[in-house]
């Protein structure tokens, strides 16, 4: 009876240690999954999300440290951002609400390229590194 017992327990555990380990790597391939769509989605709006090539992130997908951010300045009251043109007001709309994006992705840090070149500075999104 005791022998039987300690079998069962150890099933149950072994179950038990199954199940998380299906949650967890499920949970990890939903969040995988997530975060390229929405990188996908900042693509079309001209937004670059730089993935680091990380030996973990086949297991646990990690958010990229930085993204590039193209835009075009067609004239001094319009701006290009990917294939659409927008007045100032638009565009700063526009931007902050690819800010806004890249913060809720978590992306800490966003290079601004401008008319093609790549800006020294870096803007800050307000995500947690």
């Amino acid at each position: 009876m005791i022998r039987r017992l300690s079998i069962r327990y150890r099933i149950t555990t072994l179950l038990a240690v199954v199940a998380s380990f299906a949650i967890l790597f499920g949970y990890a391939q939903w969040r995988r999954a997530s975060l390229v769509r929405e990188s996908e989605a900042l693509e079309l709006l001209g937004v670059r999300v730089l993935w680091a090539d990380q030996l973990h992130g086949a297991l646990w997908p990690v958010v990229p440290e930085k993204a590039e951010f193209a835009f075009t300045e067609v004239s001094p009251d319009e701006i290009q951002i990917a294939d659409t043109i927008y007045t100032l007001e638009q565009a700063k709309i526009q931007h902050d609400a690819i800010m806004e994006r890249l913060k809720h992705l978590g992306v800490p840090h966003v290079v601004p390229i401008k008319n093609g070149k790549r800006q020294t500075t870096m803007v800050a999104t307000g995500a947690e590194p």
